[in-house]
């Protein structure tokens, strides 16, 4: 008999011990728990008017704001958009990741018949676990850091999707319902605007000055 040669039982013994350690490894690891969708069955209560911070964001007041620096940006977009670049601002991407929201929940509707939530946020769009992550196709991706996610009233039900930073997409049906209170939420005047005056009132200045100056040529008889 070989000494060095193991004795036939140690081979079974070695597959039950095996066997015994991944047994016990199961259930002493934790296992992942399901998505908890109890904070999502309940929204606040509806207030006659929109918060401040949704009819105005923060984006868009501090873009508004006349500043040299937002003059200088603002001529600065409109030199790469007549070079051809055709530049982007952060918000329109963020409008596009809005809808691609909306048309997940539209699909989970057409799947499920009705929403398993009554709101939503980055946790609920984002975690691996939660239901609504398999409708998100490509899943929507953040322009900011700033960006964050969140619904306005009941979704599925008169509710909206919009973005902390960047506030709620001017093309969405809520907004186009609520027009009036953002464009009173904007101030009488912004950067933009005074970058267009900039641009167009020398042209405004030249077309008097040019009429007048043929008015008087008009004017002026022919020598005989």
């Amino acid at each position: 008999m070989n000494l060095f040669e193991k004795p036939a039982i140690v081979k079974p013994m070695n597959k039950m011990l095996t066997l015994l350690t991944i047994i016990l490894l199961l259930i002493n690891c934790p296992v992942a728990a399901d998505f908890d969708m109890t904070p999502y069955l309940f929204v606040e209560t509806a207030s006659a008017t929109i918060s401040a911070d949704i009819l105005y964001p923060e984006y868009f007041c501090e873009r508004d704001r006349v500043t040299l620096n937002n003059i200088i940006s603002e001529f600065r977009f409109r030199l790469r958009f007549f070079l051809g670049s055709r530049p982007e601002h952060g918000w329109k991407n963020c409008f596009k990741m809005q809808n691609r929201i909306e048309h997940g929940l539209r699909r989970m509707l057409e799947a499920e018949k009705s929403l398993p939530f009554k709101r939503l946020d980055d946790n609920l769009l984002y975690n691996p676990e939660s239901p609504l992550l398999q409708y998100l196709r490509p899943i929507p991706l953040k322009s900011s850091e700033k960006c964050s996610f969140k619904s306005l009233g009941e979704l599925g039900h008169g509710g909206a999707v919009y973005c902390v930073y960047h506030g709620l997409n001017h093309n969405s049906d809520f907004y186009r319902h609520h027009q009036h209170e953002f464009d009173n939420a904007r101030p009488f005047i912004t950067a933009y605007d005074v970058v267009e005056i900039m641009i167009f009132l020398p042209a405004l200045l030249i077309l008097p000055i040019t009429w007048m100056i043929m008015k008087r040529a008009l004017e002026i008889k022919p020598p005989r």
